[in-house]
């Protein structure tokens, strides 16, 4: 199985904290003011503006600063929808040292502009440069599985929210819908990819993705996703394999309302290393949990 041969997943079930920006106090007032000097921008040096945006960025690219008020909000729309501003923008974005909270804020602005109706195609396409280079390490990986344009877009939109659901959300319903004829392999492959860093949650929240509300065409995909995880599964150790599976049963005790629909049951799989994990969860005297 190529990547997961060479045990890239390492065993590490876990998906890690999210740490959320820090707030900046004066916000609007910061904020406002590089805003004011953009509403100037054509009358402002641009090699002034890419300075402020050098020294700035942090700020800039602080997704909790567009949430504190009305007015940041509002700002933060007017700044990034700023064609001369996301073209200099454009142009700095490879000098930046970004934080993973701030890549995740690049295409958080990226998806939310580039799935909004009767967007600016100038903008748009500015946006989806900008989230490009942000990516383009992934964008590269993901390109020799889906194409360079398929891999940009799946490498933005695999880190366009601050809530690791979305996410997972987010590039199953690309791979249902990219119109490529995508084999288990290359879906563990692009799995493998992405979620090197752990892939407990990533597992527990394509598990909770049912058939219910996709089209027909699409099941063969959706199966193939299936197939794909029931493959990582068995890549792992039993060990490995047992702390999942467990951390699934949590998951579904006490996150998720009874009755939730669900990929499909891990009893009903032909795996045997999977039934017996499934088997060794459900009679611990410990950590006792009931697996669908």
């Amino acid at each position: 199985m190529s990547d997961f041969n060479n045990s890239k997943f390492n065993g590490n079930v876990g998906f890690g904290s999210e740490a959320k920006p820090v707030l900046f106090n004066n916000v609007e007032y910061s904020l406002e003011s590089i805003y004011n000097m953009i509403s100037d921008i054509d009358n402002l040096d641009e090699q002034k503006m890419k300075n402020i945006i050098l020294r700035q960025y942090d700020m800039i690219l602080n997704y909790d600063i567009f949430l504190s008020s009305d007015k940041s909000r509002q700002l933060a729309q007017k700044l990034f929808t700023n064609k001369k501003f996301l073209s200099l923008f454009n142009d700095m974005i490879g000098l930046l040292d970004l934080t993973t909270n701030q890549i995740i804020c690049v295409n958080k602005l990226t998806y939310d502009y580039y799935t909004t109706e009767n967007n600016n195609k100038e903008i748009a396409d500015l946006f989806m440069n900008i989230s490009s280079q942000v990516n383009n390490n992934l964008t590269m990986k993901l390109s020799t599985i889906i194409g360079i344009n398929g891999g940009r877009i799946l490498s933005m939109i695999s880190r366009s929210s601050f809530k690791v659901e979305k996410n997972v959300h987010r590039v199953n319903s690309f791979l249902l819908r990219c119109d490529v004829n995508l084999s288990v392999q290359n879906i563990i492959d692009i799995y493998c990819k992405l979620y090197a860093n752990g892939i407990t949650f990533p597992f527990i929240y394509s598990m909770l993705e049912s058939k219910d509300k996709i089209k027909e065409e699409r099941y063969i995909i959706f199966d193939r996703i299936s197939l794909a995880w029931l493959e990582i599964l068995d890549s792992l150790t039993f060990t490995e394999l047992c702390c999942i599976i467990a951390q699934y049963g949590a998951f579904l005790k006490y996150s998720i309302k009874p009755n939730t629909n669900i990929r499909f049951s891990l009893k009903t799989v032909s795996n045997i290393r999977i039934l017996k994990a499934v088997e060794a969860i459900e009679n611990d005297k410990e950590d006792k949990y009931n697996i669908p």
